[in-house]
């Protein structure tokens, strides 16, 4: 049964509810032991005050490491998900969506306050995963859309380019044209004025 899968507020009760039994135990036994010396001989006194004293010797940093423990494997199950956390909302801060967030070996999968934070950053990261994606998606057909209209934009320009030379050329024909009809025109007038010399 693995400590991690306790609700924080349990663990709490159960390291602080776990050291204090361990160490009125102590008390009492030790109470319950003077009370012995004082109710026996003086031989038999001794002897319990030195088991008592032996007891003390072993007991007293049996409990401190097993408090030592207790308050280790009690921290080590709050810190290792909340480092992960930090982590990985450093990770979506500097926009780094290659690693998401999930459940690693060391983080029981239990369901407590840490994995609801965790599960938590999942949900903020495929949410965020998606907005990106959405963003990605709308600028590709911006780029595209952009693309078009400059192609749209080219063929526009040349398109303009070859009416202007028409223009240019029709602009030319009918000067050619009037030079023609003018000429034409002073070739009759001189013929006019020719056949009316010679009816004379």
């Amino acid at each position: 049964m693995r400590f991690s899968r306790y609700p924080i507020r349990w663990r709490v009760t159960i390291c602080i509810g776990l050291m204090m039994l361990l160490w009125l135990a102590l008390a009492f036994w030790q109470g319950y032991q003077w009370s012995q010396v004082q109710s026996t001989s003086p031989e038999k006194a001794a002897q319990i005050a030195s088991q008592s004293m032996w007891v003390l010797g072993v007991s007293i940093p049996l409990l401190v490491l097993i408090s030592v423990w207790l308050g280790y494997v009690f921290t080590r199950s709050l810190v290792l998900p909340i480092r992960y956390a930090r982590d990985c909302t450093r990770r979506l801060a500097q926009g780094d969506l290659t690693v998401p967030v999930e459940r690693r070996k060391t983080i029981e999968p239990y369901k407590d306050e840490a994995q609801e934070l965790l599960q938590g950053l999942q949900t903020m990261y495929e949410a965020f995963v998606r907005v990106v994606g959405k963003v990605r998606t709308n600028a590709e057909n911006v780029a595209t859309t952009a693309e078009q209209i400059a192609v749209g934009n080219l063929q526009l320009s040349h398109c303009t380019n070859q009416q202007a030379e028409s223009l240019q050329q029709t602009a030319k024909s009918i000067n050619d044209l009037t030079a023609n009809v003018r000429d034409s025109a002073q070739s009759a007038e001189h013929a006019n004025q020719l056949a009316h010399t010679a009816s004379m």
